[in-house]
């Protein structure tokens, strides 16, 4: 495990999109702070809400898919496990709606 807490296999150029794509969250966190301090409409406030709420699924899908490409197509090469396990993961969690269906 890395010092940051992203496991060895995160690759460097998809922990660097992570990381600006929760900067960009947490700035829209903010300004969701900010329409509530200056009294704007529910509607705006919860639309900002659902956007944010969009974002933070988005990034838990492309840390799903970075996982399972990763590392379990690591534990496979190494366990014998095959890439048709890795194909039936991402399409049942396709069909659970956790990442992007392609």
């Amino acid at each position: 495990m890395d010092p940051e807490g992203f496991g060895m296999p995160m690759r460097q150029r998809r922990k660097k999109q992570l990381l600006n794509r929760v900067a960009r969250i947490e700035g829209h966190t903010g300004g969701i702070r900010r329409m509530l301090e200056a009294g704007r409409e529910c509607e705006e406030i919860l639309l900002q809400i659902s956007a944010v709420q969009a974002a933070w699924k988005k990034l838990a899908e492309i840390i799903i898919e970075d996982h399972i490409e990763v590392c379990l197509a690591q534990a496979a090469a190494e366990g014998g496990a095959g890439a048709e396990a890795v194909r039936q993961l991402k399409s049942a969690l396709a069909r659970a709606h956790l990442i992007g269906s392609r």
